[in-house]
């Protein structure tokens, strides 16, 4: 049951994505949509980006609801849903870039008019991300042996309510973490992959994955309490929150 509730949810969000991609399409704005550095420079660009991923997302929510029905496994759901969501997202930047490029193009140049460029801090948003995913790989390892076969990796109010194999639930935080990593090394050869000052979206994302990471393992060996896991979660959104609408 609570995989299948995991299917069902992650379905929901990519039919929920859709619907307000589609809402939002004809209608720019800062919290709903498809936000590239090039759909929030391009009208147009917005248009042509959110109604491509509102059509897409609403269409694969609804497969994979159905699928959620069947006996597919939790891991092959994931590789197909992580896999479709990397295409649609890579297809909507294609979209948005050539859209904007070709706006661009049909522009007259005038002389006091400068490209559009945007400052990237790399190298202090590099350290920040490399060291705390250092920090969570540390913890791990000297926690190994203590924390059980089963682990619990995600939790609600009542307590932890999923449970993983140890290996997967300790090395998914890394791939999440260096993912992050490799985003950020896109922005020096795409610098409208995100919005201005994306940088320090991706380091405050990055220690609240390792931060709250570390918290999960602290409670795998009964260092902490799943309020204290929950409580953190919740800060740490909402923080993210804050620094990306900044």
């Amino acid at each position: 049951m609570g995989m299948m509730k995991i299917k069902v949810f992650l379905s929901a969000v990519m039919l929920l994505s859709g619907i307000l991609c589609l809402a939002v399409r004809n209608r720019p704005n800062r919290f709903v949509g498809v936000r590239f550095g090039y759909t929030l420079e391009s009208q147009e660009a917005w248009r042509k980006a959110n109604s491509l991923v509102g059509v897409y997302s609403t269409a694969l929510g609804l497969i994979f609801l159905t699928l959620s029905l069947f006996g597919l496994s939790i891991l092959a759901f994931l590789a197909i849903y992580f896999t479709s969501l990397v295409v649609l997202i890579y297809v909507s930047f294609r979209v948005a870039k050539e859209t904007y490029e070709l706006e661009d193009l049909k522009t007259p140049m005038e002389e006091d008019v400068k490209p559009v460029k945007l400052e990237v801090d790399l190298g202090r948003a590099l350290v920040f991300e490399l060291v705390s995913m250092v920090a969570y790989a540390v913890v791990a390892v000297a926690l190994w042996n203590s924390i059980p076969v089963r682990m619990a990796v995600h939790f609600s109010l009542s307590g932890p309510d999923f449970y993983t194999e140890k290996t997967f639930g300790v090395i998914l935080p890394l791939v999440v973490m260096g993912s992050l990593i490799l985003l950020t090394l896109l922005l020096k050869r795409e610098p409208l992959l995100l919005r201005k000052r994306a940088e320090r979206a991706l380091v405050a994302t990055q220690f609240l994955v390792a931060s709250l990471s570390v918290v999960v393992l602290l409670f795998n060996v009964h260092l902490v309490t799943s309020n204290v896991v929950v409580g953190i979660a919740v800060i740490g959104i909402l923080a993210v929150i804050l620094v990306v609408l900044s």
